[in-house]
């Protein structure tokens, strides 16, 4: 029994056809209903932290992230020594007075017995700095410094080991203070504030805020007051020099 010819070539183009367009029959699919448009989807946003209010001490154990926080004591991770109620005053740092920082270069005198100083700056460390300063680049205190006054700066401050500021820190950028630092007055970082461990922020008398949009604070630092991270805050557990 012989097979018609045309009933060959059509058995014949059907199986060629099957074998051209078989590969992408996956592909015309996965256009029809795309498996991987779930996996395209940003994840669902992490349930913020909550408020925490407290007419009593908070301790906040570390890796905690945190957004606001409002209490007499605020204790970041392990607290290294008992804290003083002259937390945030200008406390002696040394068995001798500091000796008083030599004028800056280039300051201009800037509002109520303040200085204002173009560029860069830097305050010497163990130096008493009296007036509130505002810098246009980045600020710099030297560790063990006392500044008594504000002090502002555009592009960052930097404030050292062991150093006192009396009023309020602010920058439109960064902030960073290293370890066992002491701040009286209001802290503001428009971006990432970093706290060293063992820094004390504000007084029983004296409460303050401390607002960043990132923070992150280091084991033993006290906040008196209140804590705000406008996009997150983080307990790191490490301590920096």
């Amino acid at each position: 029994m012989t097979t018609d010819p045309a009933v060959a070539l059509l058995l014949f183009l059907l199986l060629c056809s099957l074998l051209l367009v078989g590969p992408f029959c996956p592909a015309w699919l996965e256009w029809q209903h795309p498996t991987d448009r779930l996996a395209l989807r940003p994840a669902p946003p992490a349930e913020p932290a909550p408020d925490i209010r407290s007419d009593r001490a908070v301790t906040l154990a570390r890796h905690t992230h945190f957004r606001t926080i409002e209490a007499p004591a605020i204790v970041f991770g392990q607290r290294r020594t008992a804290p003083s109620d002259t937390a945030g005053q200008p406390v002696p740092l040394h068995d001798h007075p500091l000796a008083p920082h030599a004028p800056l270069p280039g300051a201009q005198p800037w509002g109520d017995g303040g200085w204002r100083v173009e560029g860069n700056c830097t305050l010497l460390g163990h130096r008493h700095w009296r007036g509130s300063l505002v810098v246009t680049g980045v600020l710099a205190v030297g560790a063990g410094a006392l500044v008594q006054g504000d002090i502002k700066a555009h592009r960052g401050i930097v404030i050292g080991e062991g150093a006192v500021v009396t009023g309020s820190v602010i920058s439109d950028s960064g902030v960073r203070v290293f370890c066992d630092a002491v701040i009286g007055g209001p802290v503001l970082a428009e971006t990432v504030l970093e706290l060293g461990s063992g820094a004390r922020l504000g007084s029983p008398q004296a409460p303050t805020s401390v607002s960043a949009g990132t923070l992150l604070v280091d084991d033993g630092v006290l906040v008196h007051g209140s804590v705000q991270a406008a996009q997150a805050g983080q307990v790191r557990g490490t301590a920096w020099a």
